[in-house]
């Protein structure tokens, strides 16, 4: 559960948004007005892969899967499928974002 919380904080937190360490955070919120396109997807997908790698090295990204809700539903639907470092068990983690 703590990797799912860590995945959550790290999805959600807006680059900028931690003092601490201003490049931490993937900040889905921002995408969520933007169409479905090929350019939303190509951002967003390589940004989670780069900051699991920095700041969730114990976990191995297997499968990333985002579906963003029509116009009127501004919603972004994300499965993460991974595995950590102490397990040989594939692991999911589904995550709506809305307004």
């Amino acid at each position: 559960e703590a990797i799912k919380q860590n995945l959550k904080m790290l999805l959600l937190t807006s680059p900028g948004e931690y003092v601490m360490d201003p490049q931490f955070g993937v900040g889905l919120y921002n995408y969520l007005f933007e169409l479905e396109s090929e350019p939303s997807v190509a951002e967003i997908k390589p940004s989670i892969y780069n900051q699991v790698a920095l700041y969730m090295p114990y976990i191995r990204l297997l499968h990333v899967n985002l579906e963003f809700g029509s116009v009127d539903n501004n919603a972004l639907r994300i499965e993460i499928k991974y595995k950590t470092s102490e397990s040989e068990v594939n692991e999911a983690f589904n995550l709506v974002v809305s307004l």
